[in-house]
């Protein structure tokens, strides 16, 4: 497995390490550290063109044997995360991927989507589909993490700054805000909530 698969991203000069989840708001966090680097100016910022996509050669992918310096993790809401990986894949910029077989053309409804999902591997899965615990599951304890929710952004930014003392400031982008949110109803939630039961108390304790 390659290691960028993880999303460990090493700031040697900042002196931590970030492991930024799919579908968790990593985009926005990437950015809020590449302005506290100077590596882009507010001016280079444009969502609509991923203009993100260029300053990629800058982040120094790491293993998780070598994720020993603090670490910074925000967790999302399971619900929320899935959903907002559905609406990416169906209709949004991310139409490439390929569920269990099945083409973005082919997924019918969110239900199917998360069934589709449980019936893979996580290690099958494109990335943006694992689970949230899977790329946390070298981790022991989290005593040497500074945790917060993508919910919680701005608190969370401010605690790694308390934290490493740091100046991120806060840039926030969805990716899926202009595509319609489906309908969920309460089977789907409770095999969310079943499926990714780890992920649901990741997202809990990190609210603390």
């Amino acid at each position: 497995m390659k290691t960028k698969e993880h999303c460990i991203i090493r700031y040697t000069d900042l002196n931590f390490d970030y492991i930024g989840i799919p579908k968790n708001g990593s985009s926005s966090f990437k950015t809020s550290v590449w302005l506290e680097q100077k590596i882009i100016s507010e001016s280079d910022i444009n969502w609509d063109i991923d203009w993100y996509k260029k300053y990629k050669k800058y982040l120094t992918y790491i293993s998780p044997a070598q994720n020993k310096l603090p670490t910074v993790i925000h967790f999302r809401d399971p619900v929320k995360r899935l959903i907002s990986t559905f609406k990416d894949i169906t209709q949004g910029k991310k139409q490439n991927i390929v569920v269990n077989g099945i083409a973005s053309n082919g997924i019918k409804n969110l239900d199917y989507f998360v069934d589709l999902i449980n019936d893979m591997s996580e290690e099958d899965r494109n990335v943006h589909l694992r689970s949230q615990s899977w790329f946390v599951k070298h981790i022991d304890d989290f005593k040497n993490c500074i945790l917060f929710t993508t919910e919680n952004f701005e608190q969370g930014l401010n605690k790694v700054n308390q934290t490493l003392n740091l100046t991120l400031q806060l840039y926030r982008f969805n990716t899926t805000d202009n595509i319609t949110t489906p309908a969920i109803n309460q089977q789907t939630i409770s095999k969310i909530e079943q499926y990714y039961a780890t992920d649901f108390d990741l997202w809990e304790n990190s609210k603390r």
